[in-house]
């Protein structure tokens, strides 16, 4: 069956301020000898640069060069139409598509502003690399570039491919955020999270993570999991950057986390299970109801991270898939988190 896994990234804007928000308690491997063979393939660059005289011979040309990605593009990411049954109308959206002069406006900014990759795909390159140390008996995914409309950070199709969606990556300045993403959102549409986001995306490719109940717990201790994944893949990032927030936002939760834990406490936030009460912990949020304006959205994945850690941290023998295999309650009773 093919699986096709999303994930819209609401991605948060940065800016360096050195590592004092990386995690440091988990002493890095060595994987420099572990060779890592990416193959990164540029669909926005054929897709556009593809004459389209005529359309049908260019959907062909693209489905000849990219046979599982092209027709899952067509009919599910565009929604042109199935090019296998129904090629001339799939044409047609795909001529109309390409011949709008808006359309034309953002892929020129695209081409131009990822012209060259080599960056992201070392980075990519070096994320792997963890990857194969940890978890040397999964392949490496096809990476694809692709727009959409600015509907797709990054995704997974077929367990195989990671897709990255280059046109929500081209800065919180960019013209036609606003029209489509409310400021908060927009605002963090940088590049430097493209890695992240992607690497998360690959990590649902790999391991599920769907909570064990619907307590607000185990949704904290489900996002906190796949945010200690990136850990392990990307050791030398910053902490804003996993969770796509601003960095003033880590450092409010730094300064306040023992009072975001009180709050949970107090509030008997933890054993919840209504739907409002997840929405309000979990997700991209301006900030979270019920505390300071200041505090970020989704702090209840920032917390289930602060849990998972110090978890791993006092069971440093536990492998990653025996971490998702654990109760949450357990998994907070074992790590004593108690944050002065």
């Amino acid at each position: 069956m093919i699986r096709f896994k999303w994930l819209l990234i609401l991605i948060v804007v940065s800016t360096l301020f050195g590592c004092n928000t990386c995690n440091k308690s988990k002493k890095k491997p060595n994987v420099s000898s572990i060779a890592v063979s990416l193959n990164v393939q540029r669909f926005e660059q054929d897709f556009f640069n593809t004459p389209i005289e005529n359309p049908a011979i260019a959907l062909q040309v693209l489905t000849n060069k990219y046979p599982d990605f092209a027709p899952f593009y067509f009919a599910e990411i565009m929604g042109f139409g199935d090019v296998g049954k129904d090629e001339m109308a799939t044409a047609i959206n795909f001529s109309v598509y390409r011949n709008d002069q808006y359309v034309k406006e953002v892929a020129d900014t695209c081409l131009k502003v990822y012209q060259n990759f080599s960056a992201y795909e070392k980075e990519l390159t070096e994320a792997f690399r963890y990857f194969k140390y940890y978890f040397p008996y999964y392949s490496i995914p096809q990476i694809v570039t692709f727009t959409g409309n600015f509907g797709w950070s990054a995704l997974s199709y077929d367990t195989t491919i990671l897709g990255i969606g280059v046109d929500m990556y081209l800065g919180e300045d960019y013209k036609f955020y606003p029209s489509v993403y409310p400021k908060y959102l927009y605002e963090k549409f940088k590049p430097e999270y493209m890695v992240a986001n992607a690497m998360e995306v690959a990590a649902g490719m790999y391991f599920d993570f769907t909570p064990k109940d619907n307590t607000v717990l185990a949704h904290c201790i489900a996002a906190g999991t796949k945010l200690y994944f990136l850990d392990l893949v990307l050791p030398d990032v910053d902490d804003y950057l996993k969770i796509t927030y601003n960095p003033k936002d880590i450092d409010w939760c730094q300064d306040n986390e023992s009072q975001v834990w009180g709050y949970f406490i107090k509030n008997e936030v933890l054993y919840k299970t209504e739907t409002k009460e997840l929405k309000k912990f979990i997700g991209a949020a301006p900030n979270t109801a019920g505390m300071p304006v200041e505090s970020p959205g989704n702090i209840g994945a920032w917390l289930g991270w602060q849990i998972i850690r110090k978890y791993m941290e006092r069971n440093p023998e536990t492998t990653f898939e025996q971490l998702l295999l654990l109760d949450p309650q357990q998994i907070l009773n074992e790590s004593k988190y108690k944050p002065k």
